[in-house]
């Protein structure tokens, strides 16, 4: 059965080289998706056939600032459109700021993981999006120093922007408390990026600003909070990408 979204018929949009259009994405037409390929960003934003897509997969290297440009300029003049970024992360540069990026793939991927990314995308009412990119779901333990104490919690979510975490147990008052004033600032923050805490094991010594507070009233139900990374080098950019983009 062909996917929908809402009312429209699913439509995607692929801008890669042509031999890879034909070896790694023919299989969504098994699946009943119409695809249009195009071999530039360029090809892409001239077409007249945009307004009824569905999505765009973006499967270039990315290298020059006249690519990203291109791509912001795509973004703007399709902003109902969301857009799926692929490539290999370590010849490639994360163009930031980019408001509907969807989701970002390491290749190689699988089908069933392309498949995933497009059922989000025919499922979900993206304007509703208002994060410069989406966090991608991954929990990580992370390490967070306030007022001479250590509290240990774990991500929900990531993004090369913040993250959010949760404590599902603890002294939920007073974890509050420390965080819930102007006086309560972060000092250190410890990332690690592995599933379990490893002080030999890599990690991020990374800035952060507390942004929300959720204390959910329900049973079993985490306290989350948002932070925001702050200045962000090179470096700990290039390590934070490994993380989130899958």
């Amino acid at each position: 059965m062909e996917h929908t979204m809402g009312e429209k018929p699913s439509k995607v949009s692929i801008i890669c080289r042509r031999e890879e259009f034909n070896t790694i994405y023919f299989y969504l037409k098994e699946k009943e998706i119409d695809c249009s390929h195009f071999e530039t960003i360029e090809q892409c934003s001239t077409s007249e056939g945009l307004s009824q897509c569905s999505a765009m997969i973006i499967d270039l290297g990315l290298y020059s600032d006249k690519d990203i440009s291109q791509l912001h300029s795509l973004s703007e003049q399709h902003p109902e459109i969301p857009l799926i970024l692929t490539w290999d992360t370590e010849k490639a540069v994360y163009p930031e700021n980019i408001p509907k990026i969807f989701f970002c793939m390491k290749k190689p991927f699988s089908r069933e993981k392309l498949s995933s990314v497009l059922e989000k995308v025919f499922s979900r009412e993206f304007h509703k999006e208002r994060r410069r990119e989406p966090r991608i779901p991954v929990e990580l333990p992370v390490e967070l120093y306030c007022r001479t104490k250590f509290w240990i919690a774990r991500t929900t979510n990531i993004s090369l922007h913040g993250m959010q975490v949760a404590w599902d147990s603890g002294n939920i008052e007073e974890i509050l408390e420390t965080y819930g004033t102007d006086s309560g600032k972060m000092t250190a923050c410890r990332l690690f990026l592995e599933k379990s805490i490893d002080f030999s094991a890599e990690h991020l010594n990374i800035s952060v600003t507390r942004r929300y507070t959720i204390n959910q009233d329900v049973e079993d139900s985490p306290t989350l909070m948002g932070f925001e990374f702050r200045d962000l080098d090179a470096d700990l950019r290039t390590r934070l990408q490994k993380v989130v983009i899958w």
